[in-house]
């Protein structure tokens, strides 16, 4: 049975390779919103709602990353979860359209050629 380490000739991005690029760009994105965070002046009132709203985000990409990890684990072991990465491609999209985009075509390729290959 094929595993997602094969490269797909059309993106160069498998299963594994896609998810690893949702990776490098929620860790692009944590890292600039530590920045947001860590440049936001002093002193913060508990209502301050764009600081509030920068913590949330924080949360929010954490719990991504946590599940992009746990995706590649499924991955090595040759059980992906599809469908979970979509998900996570699809809240990518209100950041990113055209990278989510990018993800799901090279996303729905790996897929053509996995079925192809099991005919």
């Amino acid at each position: 049975m094929p595993t997602g380490k094969t490269a797909d000739s059309k993106t160069g991005l498998p299963r594994a390779g896609v998810l690893l690029e949702l990776k490098r760009r929620l860790e692009a994105d944590r890292v600039r919103l530590h920045q947001q965070i860590g440049d936001y002046p002093q002193p913060i009132p508990a209502c301050d709602a764009q600081f509030n709203y920068l913590l949330a985000e924080r949360t929010r990409l954490s719990a991504d990353l946590k599940q992009v990890d746990e995706l590649l684990t499924k991955d090595r072991l040759d059980r992906t979860d599809t469908d979970g990465i979509r998900r996570l491609i699809d809240k990518m999209r209100r950041i990113d359209g055209d990278a989510a985009d990018k993800l799901t075509a090279a996303l729905q390729i790996d897929a053509d050629r996995r079925y192809a290959r099991q005919k």
